[in-house]
């Protein structure tokens, strides 16, 4: 499966976001993450909390994009303020896992102006 212009990420990204807001992402978590990223990327409880809740970070959505990345990897960067108000961008890398697009990395940059927001989906681990 490859993520197309009709695959949606955005809307996976924004349903993951309102887990976030309910505050039910920490028990739906297999529902959003991949295999890969709860089990090598998460290490501890305070910082797992941090980590599954980067979706809700940003507040106000501004601008998204998205990219193949190989076979059964896609691409996400999401442009927006965060809930403070300031200018921030969230890169998601996700993978095809059982039938469903799930988040296989991100990265949150909390950034100075919006001049610096990516017109390109960037995968998190292009940023390291």
């Amino acid at each position: 499966m490859t993520a197309t212009k009709e695959t949606d990420l955005f809307g996976e990204y924004k349903k993951l976001a309102q887990e976030v807001s309910n505050s039910t992402v920490i028990e739906n978590r297999e529902k959003y993450f991949s295999n890969f990223y709860l089990s090598d990327v998460i290490e501890d409880d305070e910082k797992s909390t941090f980590v599954l809740k980067i979706p809700g970070q940003i507040a106000e959505f501004i601008s998204h994009f998205q990219a193949m990345r190989g076979q059964g990897i896609a691409c996400l960067t999401v442009n927006g303020l965060d809930i403070e108000g300031y200018p921030a961008s969230v890169n998601v890398e996700y993978a095809y896992e059982s039938g469903v697009w799930l988040v296989n990395y991100m990265h949150l940059s909390l950034l100075e102006s919006q001049s610096e927001f990516k017109n390109e989906a960037i995968c998190p681990r292009e940023l390291e």
